[in-house]
């Protein structure tokens, strides 16, 4: 199994939780955006970790988390986020597809 297979296997299962979290928070804040533009930065220099186990202990799983939240915060938007051919997309019903 590819790390890019299990990377979409653990983006089916996190980001609808995280999603689920934003809307009981209340959804989006400008405080939640300006905190998302830190992750950009992080995972341009460091997304490897991403897919490739970094030798630097929690490195990976950080990044992860951060992926995760910037998806989950593009479910929010008009017509979801798509992305590794998964769609994600915050509905009033309280499902995501």
């Amino acid at each position: 199994m590819s790390n890019e297979t299990l990377l979409v296997g653990f983006l089916e299962i996190a980001v609808p939780i995280q999603i689920e979290k934003l809307r009981c928070a209340g959804g989006i804040t400008e405080e939640r955006i300006a905190q998302l533009q830190a992750y950009g930065e992080d995972l341009s220099g460091h997304g490897e970790a991403l897919l490739y186990r970094s030798r630097a202990g929690g490195e990976s799983a950080a990044r992860f988390k951060q992926f995760v939240e910037i998806i989950a915060v593009g479910a929010f938007a008009p017509g979801g986020i798509t992305i590794f051919g998964l769609h994600f997309e915050e509905r009033d019903d309280g499902l995501d597809a």
